[in-house]
């Protein structure tokens, strides 16, 4: 899905505006490469092996985070980021812009 909001994105901006968006992305996961080692480096100081039955903490929270990202947009509500991604085509949700839109074409043409 990443390269399809991609492709979809490059596709419609200019060249100028690609450049900005990958300069962009790529500081953005340098920064995020930086606080991981940092984080790393960090919990090396501590002199017990790392348990891995905690990597189920990573998991759960993960899980929570994708089910709490996708509920409100189940609903319709749009700010989520990767608009390849909508899902009004598989719920039969409206959004209420589209609600108020076809309101306000029934009360004008009667």
């Amino acid at each position: 899905t990443d390269c399809l909001n991609f492709l979809w994105m490059i596709c419609r901006w200019t060249l100028s505006l690609v450049i900005i968006y990958f300069l962009l992305m790529g500081c953005m996961h340098t920064l995020n490469l930086v606080f991981l080692l940092l984080d790393t480096a960090l919990n090396s100081l501590v002199d017990y092996p790392f348990p891995w039955f905690r990597m189920a903490y990573f998991v759960l929270w993960s899980c929570v985070y994708v089910i709490f990202q996708w509920i409100p947009h189940i609903c319709g509500f749009s700010w989520y980021s990767f608009y390849s991604l909508h899902l009004s085509c598989y719920v039969n949700i409206e959004s209420e812009e589209s609600t108020n839109k076809q309101q306000y074409n029934r009360n004008n043409t009667s």
